[in-house]
């Protein structure tokens, strides 16, 4: 699967689609271990297999899609990996009863966003850790009163994300980025969103898109996830928060503990 929501190793793939997932993944493991963990909106199923490798005690990956549940039980599911169809603004789990959720590119989709982030809070044991991303309004849809993504129903400015979750009383939220980039050459958000609106607009945007990243495509392989052998590349990872005038990460990452 090649869009930037819904990442099937069974199909081919871009590489800059898998480093952009499995790193976001990879940031999320260091929190995991020992513990029972939630992956929101699983999507494949793979990301939920790699927390179980780097340690998790068991993994419950949730989505709201039948077709993502269906590829991640055929794919990942063993008896300390389960999948569940969940919405994530009902979640069937007892208050307090997780030690971490992750929850990337979710945030943006709900319309019912601050009852998702209060679930979210409401099944996590008091210390337990929240690692969420979503999409940087900065760069997705800046000076646009509504996103232009499609299926996006809310982008968040950093501030706005870090207000939110100490709004529904998580603690300790550390904001970090990904995909940093200047911000002439992530213009080509802006112009694969706007593009397909005009005439011969489709064609023009997947050429912006090709030409300012690593789209070259990489055959479907099933093992990704099921291990953490694979190859991290550095201008993917998950980094420390940094803004300026030039240059603002495309990714929003959000550490939090529930109180």
């Amino acid at each position: 699967m090649l869009t930037m929501e819904f990442f099937n190793p069974s199909e081919p793939f871009s590489y800059a689609t898998l480093q952009s997932h499995i790193q976001r993944y990879n940031f999320a493991s260091r929190f995991v271990g020992g513990g029972k963990v939630l992956d929101i909106a699983c999507g494949s199923g793979f990301g939920t297999s790699f927390l179980k490798t780097s340690g998790a005690d068991y993994v419950l990956g949730g989505d709201i899609s039948p077709e993502a549940i269906k590829c991640s039980r055929e794919n990942y599911k063993d008896n300390k990996t389960e999948f569940l169809f969940l919405d994530g603004t009902r979640l069937p789990f007892r208050n307090s009863s997780l030690d971490v959720v992750v929850s990337f590119e979710t945030l943006e989709h709900i319309p019912e966003y601050e009852l998702f982030i209060s679930e979210l809070h409401r099944i996590l044991k008091k210390g337990g850790k929240l690692v969420l991303s979503t999409p940087n309004k900065e760069v997705f849809s800046p000076g646009f009163k509504q996103p232009l993504r499609a299926h996006h129903t809310k982008e968040f400015k950093a501030n706005e994300l870090k207000s939110l979750l100490l709004n529904h009383r998580f603690t300790e939220v550390e904001t970090l980025g990904q995909l940093y980039a200047n911000r002439i050459s992530q213009l080509r958000w802006l112009l694969s969103f706007l593009l397909p609106s005009f005439p011969g607009g489709n064609f023009l945007a997947k050429l912006a898109m090709i030409l300012s990243k690593d789209s070259r495509l990489l055959p479907a392989d099933r093992s990704i996830g099921k291990s953490r052998d694979i190859s991290f590349d550095s201008k993917y990872k998950v980094s420390p928060w940094h803004d300026s005038f030039f240059s603002t990460p495309a990714i929003l990452i959000i550490t939090a503990k529930a109180n």
